[in-house]
């Protein structure tokens, strides 16, 4: 059966587990509360404190665990043979009151006679020897022969602890399982219902993408294509926009260069990438349910930057604006966000703040002086989880670090 030291990886894990579950939850609900303030509250400020967030309650807690230090110790009842163990001290009790019971306890004449000098004939012939000595009685000692004790193989269990800790791994790995299995058939359904995509070569779209290209100063491999399920354009694997039929068929010049604008800040911002680490993070752990908070943040705020930066690469905030008026008068129902594909990911219900975003826009110079705001929070928040906040081990009764 289990020993404790068959446990130690799943020790590990589950300890793991908890340092985390603790560093990322104080990490999200100071952001949470810093993102209040009027002075931090911006889409650039507030998404890079919230990625700081998911990664810093991360690194703090890996730092935590494997460096040993500040650990809280939660003790394990150590898997052990708790019947033999019983049965062993009963087997030795009972030689213990068989031996006392047969032992004959010297009179006081005994023993007087045991402390008398012992007188020996100096030269005894070899035919007469006389033994004038008294001799020491000889008390005898009648010792129970050993009870044999249960093998260990029919009496062997262990605590309820180590039980519990191989439930919540086990419990861990399938929860695991389950949620990559979901991610990974929502998006085959997801690019399976999108139908088949064609290569885009329509001249309008073509000069538009060549008109932002000129202002780049990077050269970007993008690919074009159209779908005539789409309502909205989604940006594939970081490299592949996919635009709507109507979209094409419908939007101008300036409106389809605002809608490649807004989906080439996609892949400027590596939105893509960052959507597989944030689906990595929520998968693999899955018991944490405030980074349900912390991930729709982040894909709101991403909107309203590719917005930002899609408006001043073409300097036509309006025709933005009329862009994203046009697109969610398509809709028929709420859009739904798909986590690996990286998007437009328009909602009705976010319209008028984007619009009024757009409207309104922020000096971007101004908002990346003003990202050495979030420096100081972060550098906070890292000291005090690092210094502050605790993390967990398990030991056994031999006080065995794991």
């Amino acid at each position: 059966m289990f020993e404790i030291i068959q446990l130690s990886n799943i020790t590990t894990f589950v300890a793991f587990a908890l340092t985390y579950l603790l560093h990322s939850t104080i990490w999200i609900l100071l952001t949470l509360s810093l993102v209040k303030f009027p002075l931090l509250n911006t889409p650039l400020l507030k998404n890079h404190l919230w990625k700081g967030a998911l990664i810093g309650g991360l690194c703090t807690s890996l730092i935590i665990h494997f460096s040993g230090n500040g650990l809280l110790e939660i003790h394990l009842g150590q898997a052990n043979n708790l019947a033999t163990e019983s049965i062993q001290q009963s087997n030795d009790d009972r030689q213990m009151a068989e031996v006392t019971k047969d032992v004959v306890i010297p009179t006081k004449e005994d023993q007087q006679i045991a402390k008398a000098p012992l007188i020996v004939d100096a030269a005894p012939t070899n035919n007469n020897i006389e033994n004038t000595a008294e001799y020491i009685p000889i008390i005898p000692l009648k010792v129970a022969p050993p009870v044999e004790a249960t093998p260990k193989t029919q009496a062997t269990s262990f605590k309820i602890i180590p039980f519990i800790l191989t439930i919540a791994f086990v419990f861990w790995l399938l929860g695991t399982l389950f949620f990559i299995l979901k991610e990974t058939i929502r998006h085959f359904i997801f690019i399976k219902k999108i139908g088949e995509r064609t290569t885009t070569n329509h001249p309008t779209v073509i000069y538009a993408l060549n008109k932002i290209r000129l202002k780049l100063t990077q050269k970007l491999q993008i690919t074009l294509s159209q779908s005539a399920i789409l309502e909205s354009p989604i940006l594939i694997q970081n490299q592949e926009i996919c635009l709507p039929e109507r979209a094409i068929d419908k939007l101008n010049k300036e409106q389809m260069e605002a809608m490649l604008a807004h989906e080439i800040a996609h892949i400027v911002r590596k939105d893509y990438y960052w959507n597989c680490f944030l689906v990595g993070l929520d998968t693999f752990f899955f018991f944490q349910p405030l980074h349900r908070i912390a991930i729709k943040e982040i894909q709101t705020t991403n909107e309203l930057l590719c917005d930002e930066w899609a408006a001043k690469v073409i300097g036509n905030n309006l025709a933005l604006a009329q862009c994203l008026l046009t697109v969610a008068a398509w809709m028929k129902s709420p859009n739904k966000t798909y986590p690996l594909v990286a998007g437009m990911s328009l909602k009705k219900s976010e319209l008028s703040d984007r619009i009024t975003s757009l409207i309104n826009l922020p000096d971007m110079k101004k908002q990346r002086f003003n990202t050495l705001k979030v420096g100081l929070p972060f550098i906070a928040l890292l000291v005090m989880a690092i210094f502050i906040l605790p993390g967990f081990t398990f030991t056994s009764g031999l006080r065995m670090k794991f």
